[in-house]
């Protein structure tokens, strides 16, 4: 990775090996925020045409550090390669000088590279990424040996994995991330070889859940640019991409450079649209909103500048102890289509004795902080009263 262009910083830094017996551990730059699976889960979702635009042309630099990866020039020398494990935990979160997030990929312990025009070289299909591997990489290929432009194709698979993951993020905030692995999860085909994985494919195919959600998706960001401030043309285009180039048989799928061309075109397109769509925005809640928003009565939504640094979830202090005893809280938040703030303040009162709730809106979600995190069972139950709601 010396061998990489100069300034380039989208692979995170080796900063020395320690070896004790067999044992071989790897230093690196420390992430102030962590890996992206991790950031997805503490901060909240941009919340404008320009934050979410912003986001995306940061997260879309990890395509360009693959695209590199798999060939790079540095004056006469080629070098091809291949990373074979890419994934959200593999995907390190660094701040700039501002605070905004800086993606940079990490652990290259399965990585492949050489010299164009050296013997080719064959490595084992299957690597054990059940998450973000792709079809060919399942438990169905475990003995099956291919070469560079294979894994790289594996790659490609994997890098939309995350967009698909990231765009679940900011459409529907962490919730959305949490609901899209169940639903793989729970998928009637995601059965590979006796493994049970939240993995985006049968072992042949990509799942029907995948194409359901990003249908979902699309139609949530599309239905959304009634809304007020938050307008969305970036996710359901790369969404489109995803299912059209990505997340296909490795014939048919882009190379990483090519991938990173037509991410960067989307990314051009919705910069050039953003001043005439702030002019054009309609304030009005009515009309297609309502099939997946259909009530707000007795409060209009607050909406809070830009979040350009994209903050983790903080202290908002929409409530407080009777005794102002504080103690620790943290800070949790509910998507609010289809329920009704009386419905989940009495539930959290109920919960929660001797607290105030008041109601706060940020990014489509009620905020609120209680004593401990929400389980899954306290999740069920809102669920049902938003069914409910939706139902009545």
């Amino acid at each position: 990775m010396r061998e990489f262009p100069d300034g380039y910083e989208g692979i995170c830094p080796c900063l020395g090996i320690v070896q004790q017996g067999d044992l071989c551990s790897v230093l690196l730059d420390h992430a102030e925020l962590g890996d992206l699976e991790n950031y997805l889960e503490i901060t909240l979702p941009p919340d404008s045409p320009e934050s979410i635009t912003f986001f995306w042309k940061r997260v879309i630099e990890v395509a360009h550090t693959l695209s590199l990866l798999h060939r790079f020039q540095k004056g006469e020398l080629v070098i091809e390669g291949c990373h074979r494990d890419i994934k959200p935990s593999n995907i390190l979160v660094f701040a700039d000088s501002e605070r905004k997030p800086l993606f940079k990929l990490c652990d290259f312990g399965l990585a492949v590279l050489t010299k164009q025009h050296t013997a080719p070289v064959t490595m084992e299909a299957w690597v054990g990424n059940l998450t973000c591997g792709a079809p060919e990489t399942s438990q169905f290929h475990k003995d099956k040996m291919i070469g560079l432009p294979e894994a790289q194709a594996q790659d490609v698979w994997s890098l939309g994995c995350v967009l698909s993951i990231v765009a679940s993020f900011v459409v529907m905030g962490y919730d959305g991330v949490r609901e899209f692995h169940a639903a793989r999860l729970s998928a009637a085909g995601n059965n590979q070889g006796n493994l049970e994985t939240d993995s985006f494919h049968d072992g042949e195919n990509i799942l029907e859940e995948v194409k359901e959600w990003h249908r979902r998706l699309t139609n949530t960001a599309v239905t959304r640019r009634t809304l007020s401030a938050r307008r969305d043309t970036v996710t359901p285009e790369i969404l489109k991409l995803l299912d059209s180039s990505v997340l296909v048989p490795a014939k048919k799928r882009l190379t990483s450079r090519l991938l990173w061309a037509k991410l960067n075109e989307i990314l051009s397109k919705s910069s050039g649209a953003l001043s005439a769509d702030s002019v054009t925005l309609r304030t009005s809640t009515a009309g297609p909103l309502s099939a997946i928003q259909p009530t707000y009565t007795g409060h209009e939504k607050k909406r809070e500048p830009p979040s350009w640094g994209f903050p983790r979830r903080r202290r908002t202090q929409p409530f407080q102890r009777h005794d102002d005893d504080r103690g620790t809280l943290v800070a949790e938040s509910i998507p609010v289509y289809n329920l009704l703030w009386v419905d989940l303040e009495k539930y959290l009162t109920m919960r929660f004795p001797g607290l105030v709730f008041r109601e706060q809106i940020r990014n489509d979600r009620y905020v609120f902080e209680i004593p401990q995190r929400l389980t899954q069972e306290d999740r069920d139950v809102i669920m049902e009263l938003r069914d409910r709601d939706y139902s009545a």
